[in-house]
């Protein structure tokens, strides 16, 4: 099927009757078409913002929600709509051709033909590795206009190599998602925490996507060392080593394929953090990184972020937020910034 600019669901409609602005959507939180209940129970509606092969969708499914998925790379929504042909059919899963960016225009996308999750509006991401890639022109559109056409996601994920942070910069008070995941900059994460901090966000985890860990200032130091003792081996033993270790949690009868996003919310491993708790792992990670330069082991990692649970008061949730926040922002030492 052609790239033709449209939106791949149950009626297929131009890009731009997509991202057309509606105080009516805005204000309605299921799309027109969506099945909004199973039983007495709500489907709530997730956002997979880089959806790639499809993974995050189906397990997204499998637990029971709704979806809209943003991916930019036609090639793989081919494949995605007669992946999920029965869903779109039913009403649950709405997939969408177009990039995220800071506004609606037409963008250079770069796919990546050595491995197509490196698929990026970043040239230099697609051909990591020396990897050849084909451009592609591809329209884009806001997040903002993804929640005033669908309504606010119980979760987004948002993983769009190199974009991701146009997602943080269109986030709303009074219209943001229950949950949030982003793939963890290692060289500057500290700008997305305090982004997500600064609209309401009061709790966090840090994922490492190899298994799941949740990194903690308890656990983060001895990662590390092993990250380095492994980063010294030589001939890529020290790669084989992690991925033989790294085993990846099921979900009940769920089986996460390699390159999956995996669980969210309250389902994750580990305790929430303060900002400034996740703050201070992202440090150790960032300059382990440093020290091993070219000769890191793979691993990657995603922050995620919570609101407030829904009926605490405002002294709880001031108790939940890291103490050294004041007016959205984590303020450093002046010797670890």
């Amino acid at each position: 099927m052609p790239f033709d600019g449209r939106v791949v669901g149950e009626h297929t409609r131009p890009l731009r009757s997509v991202i057309r602005l509606s105080s009516r959507a805005a204000k309605t939180p299921y799309l027109p078409g969506f099945p909004i209940s199973r039983g007495a129970e709500i489907m709530q509606l997730i956002f997979d913002i880089g959806m790639n092969n499809g993974d995050d969708t189906a397990y997204y499914l499998h637990k029971g929600y709704r979806v809209v998925a943003v991916e930019a790379n036609p090639l793989i929504v081919e494949q995605a709509q007669q992946r999920f042909c029965d869903e779109i059919q039913r009403g649950r899963v709405e997939i969408l051709n177009v990039g995220i960016g800071a506004d609606r225009s037409e963008q250079e996308f770069y796919v990546s033909l050595k491995n197509s999750v490196w698929s990026s509006f970043t040239k230099a991401k697609a051909t990591k590795g020396g990897g050849e890639y084909r451009a592609l022109r591809v329209p884009c559109m806001r997040f903002k206009d993804l929640i005033d056409r669908f309504g606010t996601p119980h979760y987004a994920k948002i993983d769009i190599e190199g974009n991701d942070r146009f997602c943080l910069q269109d986030l709303e008070t009074g219209h943001l998602p229950d949950f949030i995941s982003v793939e963890m900059s290692h060289g500057d994460a500290g700008q997305d925490i305090d982004r997500l901090a600064g609209v309401g966000y009061v709790q966090f985890k840090c994922i490492r996507q190899n298994d799941f860990l949740s990194m903690t200032p308890g656990n983060t130091g001895l990662e590390c060392i092993k990250r380095r003792i492994l980063a010294a081996l030589s001939g890529g033993v020290g790669r084989r080593i992690n991925r033989w270790r790294f085993k990846k949690p099921a979900d009940g009868t769920w089986r996460f394929p390699g390159g999956s996003s995996g669980m969210f919310g309250d389902d994750l491993a580990g305790e929430w953090l303060s900002a400034s708790e996740v703050t201070a792992v992202w440090w150790k990670l960032r300059d382990v990184d440093r020290r091993l330069a070219s000769g890191g082991l793979g691993e990657w990692f995603d922050i995620h972020a919570r609101l407030a649970p829904r009926g605490d008061s405002g002294e709880d949730r001031d108790r939940l937020r890291d103490p050294r926040r004041q007016e959205g922002r984590v303020h450093l030492p002046h010797s670890q910034a």
